[in-house]
């Protein structure tokens, strides 16, 4: 449904089990993050922007119908028989009911959560056209993080992957784009009476490499992350 992040908080005294089976492997696109108090989860994204939307019974509560979930959002989900904490409701921006008919008291908490988001996920097509709000750069990077959860060993395939040369069918490519380079690190290289650097006499801009390490690196930390 587009959701991305789950945050659970885990004080000492809780116990706090995953299990794979019951979600069935949907939880590898899911980023699981742990607090330690309900403050520190909380602060932390309210300070990220996120409006906090608690699920709560009281005479100011609205409905989740009620409630902009066009804006960035965390609502937050109390146990099934305490309800939520103090400090969830004096940190929260709204407090929110699920409409019920009958005589049953409460739903099934996972049976909440998927209401709630159901009805932001509608909300959003209706009033935006589309229920994300990523841009095509966040799109494709997601897409990445996606296409090595969904590989095993993909730290090392990537890792092999930027130490290979590139295939035949990419070297005029790369070639071009090397020249391109060589051209460009030239005319500055005159205008500034500098010499060629380490690197820059194969056609490749110490600047260029710099940034070719640095992306190397980054793709790297993701597949270690995710592996």
């Amino acid at each position: 449904m587009g959701f991305g992040a789950v945050h659970c908080i885990m004080r000492p005294t809780d116990n706090y089990k995953k299990s794979q089976r019951t979600s069935a492997g949907a939880d590898k696109w899911l980023d699981t993050r742990l607090w330690d108090s309900t403050e520190e989860c909380l602060r932390a994204l309210k300070g990220a922007g996120y409006q906090i939307v608690v699920t709560h019974l009281s005479a100011s509560s609205v409905t989740v119908q009620d409630v902009d979930w066009t804006r960035p959002t965390a609502f937050v989900l109390g146990n099934e028989s305490a309800g939520v904490s103090d400090t969830a409701l004096q940190l929260a921006d709204h407090t929110a009911i699920i409409p019920m008919a009958g005589f049953v008291e409460s739903f099934n908490i996972s049976v909440a959560a998927a209401l709630i988001m159901y009805e932001a996920q509608q909300q959003r097509i209706r009033r935006l056209g589309k229920s994300g709000d990523l841009t095509e750069q966040q799109k494709q990077q997601l897409l990445a993080s996606f296409l090595l959860r969904g590989v095993k060993n993909s730290s090392m395939m990537v890792t092999q992957l930027l130490q290979r040369p590139p295939p035949p069918h990419q070297m005029r490519f790369f070639k071009d784009q090397q020249r391109d380079d060589h051209h460009q690190d030239g005319q500055q290289d005159s205008n500034h009476g500098h010499q060629p650097q380490s690197g820059q006499q194969h056609g490749l801009s110490a600047g260029r490499l710099e940034a070719t390490s640095a992306a190397a690196d980054q793709v790297a930390k993701v597949a270690t992350h995710i592996d």
